[in-house]
């Protein structure tokens, strides 16, 4: 897979998979989110001084659904009286 040119919380960085590459300068927090992706770890790439080696993960920004129960005002009316629609004169 190839790197990908990407913006990364307003900088542009390089990403490979869940790898992203940014220049030392950006000011980049652990655990932080930026653009749906939390910071899992952050480390200085070849210890020069010169790029974030940023290992990040998607972040799921789904609401719960909420559980649906039927009002009882909406039930079917259903008569018991036994009556399917037949002559009981046979």
């Amino acid at each position: 897979m190839p790197w990908a040119e990407i913006e990364f919380s307003g900088i542009k960085c390089f990403r490979q998979g869940n790898v992203i590459r940014c220049p030392i300068t950006a000011d980049i927090e652990v655990d932080a989110v930026h653009d749906g992706l939390k910071v899992v770890s952050k480390t200085d790439r070849l210890s020069r001084g010169e790029q974030w080696e940023l290992i990040v993960a998607e972040v799921k920004n789904d609401k719960p659904k909420t559980r649906r129960t039927a009002s009882k005002s909406r039930k079917a009316v259903v008569d018991s009286a036994g009556d399917d629609g037949r002559d009981s004169e046979d």
